[in-house]
């Protein structure tokens, strides 16, 4: 998932470099600081994503509560643009502009998260020492209680060790 929101951040970034080459700045303050937002916060979540696991964990918060705001200023720009462009590129940035600030913040908060620990293959589904049968069967020892076939073709109870 990391990979994937770099890769999502690289490309809004370059894709907003490229609007801006072609378009050029644009005239209104809002406008101005959606530009500056859509420049500032994909190289602020690539460096906090980066980082990875690193303390302190304040980066990771900053640009996930920065990754929030983008998506509120740009939902304001989709319904303030109406009736849209109709520019070729302009579904795939949208898209991508949307996209990217939500998993952006999933994967960073996912990050500053403390996680489980993953059960070991000895313990059971619950995270417990698997109890009786499992236990036997999984040391190698044989099961007190388990019904087994012996040499004379008779069906009883395992020998005790």
């Amino acid at each position: 998932m990391k990979v994937l929101v770099v890769l999502c951040n690289v490309v809004l970034l370059l894709f907003t470099c490229l609007v801006l080459a072609t378009d050029g700045v644009p005239g209104e303050p809002a406008y101005v600081a959606l530009t500056l937002s859509l420049l500032a916060v994909p190289i602020f979540t690539v460096v906090a994503v980066l980082r990875g696991g690193a303390k302190p964990v304040w980066p990771g918060r900053f640009a996930a509560i920065g990754n929030a705001v983008l998506l509120g200023v740009v939902c304001w720009a989709l319904v303030d643009q109406h009736p849209y462009p109709a520019e070729e590129g302009f579904l795939a940035y949208a898209v991508l502009t949307v996209v990217t600030p939500v998993l952006s913040a999933v994967v960073l908060l996912r990050a500053g998260t403390p996680r489980r620990r993953p059960a070991a293959a000895s313990r059971g589904a619950a995270g417990r020492p698997p109890a009786g049968r499992d236990r036997a069967r999984q040391s190698g020892q044989a099961d007190p209680g388990a019904v087994v076939r012996h040499a004379d073709g008779e069906t009883g109870a395992a020998p005790r060790a």
